[in-house]
């Protein structure tokens, strides 16, 4: 290992419950004792930048190689530590900011230190004590030695001999001067950033005019130079307060509260965060260092705020607190040191929740929250412009007619607002609600599966404080095709399940415990503790045809939202979760994706008219996996289409994935255990729809051919897996291979000789002869066959998904849709 190194590792990172971790990334970032991203020199030879040095978490361990920190110059930098799941979601609490030293370094004995650190980057301990005070001749120069080396070194100081002191005066123009004329009172109304480092023409014996005063009594203090560095200075007003300095870099301060009469000029390109002056034009800062001309400078525009800079990196900044007017052309393609990358998908992502799209134009759209605001950003090639100047500004897409559409709190509270792709004519669309919810809610549909038929054994009991449902019970009590009772509608009670009969059938516990408690621990973790509300109106044995707008299990479920609107305080109904297409694929139903998606639209339309929302409603819906018991059919109808619904629907229609590694009760319905299974995969979709805007199962994403080799292309979460524990492998279909089979155009069975994992994310499936067909996987079962995971139609891949259970061993790992396409 390269001098000046050092070697960190750890074998141990796990969850809160002591599973490793895994597909997870580690990510170090250079900084300083505040955690602010920093560059350094290292083994004395050379530049280190500021960007992140990542590692794949695998089975808990990682290792990585890191300057040390005791050979650094600065000396002593940190390391800020993140961990970012599949999802993107920081996971590793505050306090990590580590220093390590030596050839290795066990990461897993670090002790994070959440309450901070000290406010001065600490370097190697010295033991500093005085040595000789000398007195200078008058008018000679003072002068500071240290001698010795470290840790023992002493201080040796030479103070010259003042002058009388004189009888008095006041302050006039024989104080220093940093600019001349006086103008109108303004404000600086924030504190600066101090982060550039340039040399300050406020060298030698500057001098202050007694026009240029603070606050109302013109007192200001010039402080004497420290030692030999040329540009530091204090201004002090008569309450000894120091609203200006320029600090020994050459960073020039301006704290918060300062009242500054008349115009300032300042060096180089300091740039001011929040500081306005009121006079009527401030000049341009003179370019400073070697910089190719339009590349470093600071400018105010004709009202007096300090709106922008290039720094002398190239890098783009926009203080706190200013108003930007017109375009920039910023270098590297960079807002604020912030770099945007361009996804294959035309999205736009970076980091510190930075999002946008593209124009078909090719101009980027893209929304940068940083420096205590949010605004929206057109990047074209190397030119940014900024869209929005007033308050928060957040992009959520663009209309039909072309226009961003984003949400903003200019007015003081939050708007949804329309605007041109040049920033003209913005408009006000509607109100959003003021107040975050405190009210969340869920409505579930279907068939008895939503219902919790044949699960008349009850789970141990649940305490989920946060949940609650009307006073009928999680179902009010419905009969089937009959009237919701208003008595059962009339109060809301804690969310706790029950068992009853229903049409002659047993019901029990929902998916909606499960779900509402994995939702409680997410909001929490957010800093949120809203009311979840959670109700059902199924229709056991009946298709889409029996629950759609216009019959009474529709009804009944409006009834049941309505009182919830009513009985809650700051409703929001976040998403309708359907367990539903048992009857359809009996039926054969051909148009049940499109019926799902006017279930969705007619839901989304409806609530929001009683609630007032903006939010839309998505339609979760799971694959049913059990056509060959309850349909008594080999192969399916209904699962195909709720997938394609779902990609050709994006966050309308949420294809939750398969039920055929969940536990069963009878041939067709789920237990308890399943219930529970099947309630925390709702809440991880609904979080990732909370998040992003959709959820993707685990699905094929694309395919080639090279002769006899099929090679597919998945989106896991971590690496894929081959699992025969707890899913069975099926072999009804001859030739079939972990849930694979493979058809040639006359339909006759190929036979499948190897499915093998390549990387992360691929499968290559060998066949037994070279030629096109049809590929179908979880695909063909036994008909009159139990569903579940060793007895139905199913298959043996997943995904590492970490994301942990509240309730059982195994995390929620992502299993392969059922899946059928042509392979040319």
């Amino acid at each position: 290992m390269a001098t000046g190194y050092t070697t960190v590792s750890a074998s141990a990172l796990t969850d809160p419950a002591g599973n490793s971790l895994n597909g997870c990334t580690i990510l170090f970032r250079p900084c300083n004792n505040n955690g602010s991203w920093i560059s350094f020199q290292v083994n004395n030879a050379g530049q280190a930048v500021y960007q992140p040095v990542k590692a794949v978490v695998v089975n808990g361990g990682f290792s990585v190689q890191l300057a040390d920190t005791a050979l650094t110059s600065p000396v002593n930098i940190f390391y800020r530590v993140e961990i970012y799941d599949a999802q993107g979601d920081q996971i590793l609490g505050p306090g990590y900011l580590i220093q390590p030293t030596g050839a290795t370094w066990d990461f897993d004995l670090f002790v994070p230190n959440t309450p901070g650190y000290a406010t001065v980057q600490t370097g190697p301990a010295t033991a500093l004590s005085i040595g000789t005070v000398t007195t200078g001749a008058p008018g000679s120069q003072a002068s500071v030695t240290i001698t010795g080396n470290a840790p023992t070194q002493q201080l040796n100081l030479t103070i010259p001999q003042g002058p009388a002191g004189g009888t008095g005066g006041s302050f006039g123009t024989n104080t220093p001067a940093i600019a001349a004329g006086a103008g109108s009172a303004g404000v600086a109304t924030t504190s600066s950033r101090s982060d550039h480092a340039h040399p300050s023409e406020l060298a030698n014996d500057p001098v202050v005019p007694g026009a240029l005063g603070f606050g109302s009594t013109g007192a200001i203090l010039a402080l004497p130079k420290y030692g030999d560095v040329n540009a530091v200075i204090a201004l002090s007003d008569a309450n000894g307060d120091s609203p200006l300095w320029v600090d020994p870099f050459g960073a020039v301060h301006i704290e918060g509260g300062a009242v500054i009469d008349g115009p300032l000029t300042l060096p180089f390109g300091e740039e001011f965060a929040g500081i306005e002056i009121a006079t009527t034009l401030l000049e341009k800062i003179p370019l400073y260092g070697d910089l190719p001309a339009g590349t470093a400078f600071a400018e105010v525009d004709g009202s007096g705020y300090a709106d922008r800079y290039v720094d002398s990196t190239g890098s783009t900044g926009f203080p706190a607190n200013v108003s930007v007017h017109g375009s920039l052309t910023a270098s590297l393609g960079a807002i604020g040191r912030i770099k945007l990358t361009l996804g294959a998908s035309g999205a736009i992502t970076g980091p510190n929740g930075i999002k946008g799209f593209v124009l078909s134009s090719g101009v980027a759209i893209v929304c940068v929250p940083f420096l205590g605001r949010t605004n929206i950003f057109s990047v074209n090639g190397a030119t940014v412009t900024q869209l929005t100047r007033t308050g928060n500004n957040s992009v959520i897409g663009l209309t039909s007619a072309g226009q961003i559409l984003f949400a903003t709190d200019r007015s003081g509270k939050p708007e949804l607002w329309t605007m041109n792709t040049d920033g003209s004519s913005p408009a006000f669309l509607k109100a959003l609600p003021a107040n975050e919810a405190t009210t969340y809610g869920f409505q579930g549909v279907g068939q008895s599966l939503i219902d919790g038929a044949y699960d008349t054994a009850l789970g141990w009991p649940i305490s989920n404080p946060t949940a609650v449902m009307l006073n009928g019970g999680t179902r009010a009590h419905q009969a089937a095709g009959g009237a919701v009772l208003a008595s059962d509608i009339a109060s809301i009670l804690p969310l706790v399940e029950s068992s009853e009969t229903l049409d002659g059938i047993g019901v029990g516990e929902t998916l909606g415990t499960a779900m509402t408690v994995n939702l409680a621990s997410f909001f929490q973790s957010s800093g949120l503790t809203p009311t979840l509300y959670w109700g059902v109106n199924g229709y056991p044995n009946e298709p889409y045809s029996a629950m759609a707008k216009g019959t009474q299990t529709y009804a009944n479920g409006i009834a049941m939202i309505t009182a919830a609107f009513n009985l809650t305080k700051n409703y929001v109904h976040l998403a309708m979760v359907c367990a539903l297409g048992e009857s359809d694929d009996l039926n054969n139903n051909t148009n049940f994706g499109a019926n799902i998606l006017t279930m969705q639209q007619n839901y989304e339309a409806d609530v929001q008219a009683i609630t007032g929302q903006w939010q839309g409603i998505p339609l979760l819906i799971f694959q049913p996996s059990s056509w060959t018991n309850f349909s008594n059919r080999a192969t399916p109808v209904v699962a195909p289409q709720i997938d394609a619904a779902a990609q050709a629907n994006p966050g309308k229609i949420i294809d939750v994935g398969p039920s055929y590694f969940l536990d069963y009760a009878n041939g067709t319905h789920i237990s308890t255990r399943g219930q529970r299974q099947r309630g925390e995969y709702a809440a991880k979709a609904i979080k990732s729809y909370i998040q992003t805007g959709d959820y993707q199962p685990l699905r094929i994403l694309s395919w080639s051919r090279s002769g006899a080799v099929i090679t597919l292309t998945l989106n896991p979460v971590g690496q894929l897996v081959i699992d025969t524990t707890t899913v069975t492998q099926p072999t009804n279909v001859a030739g079939s291979m972990y849930g694979f089979e493979f058809y040639d155009g006359s339909g006759n069975s190929i036979a499948i000789s190897s499915v093998a994992i390549v990387g992360t994310n691929q499968l290559q499936i060998t066949t037994a002869s070279a030629t096109a067909g049809t590929l179908r996987y979880a695909w063909t079962g036994v008909a009159g066959a139990s569903a579940g995971p060793t007895t139905g139609p199913r298959g043996n891949i997943r995904d590492s998904d970490p994301t942990p259970s509240e309730f059982f061993l195994n995390p929620l790992w992502n299993w392969l849709i059922h899946s059928s396409f042509t392979v040319s």
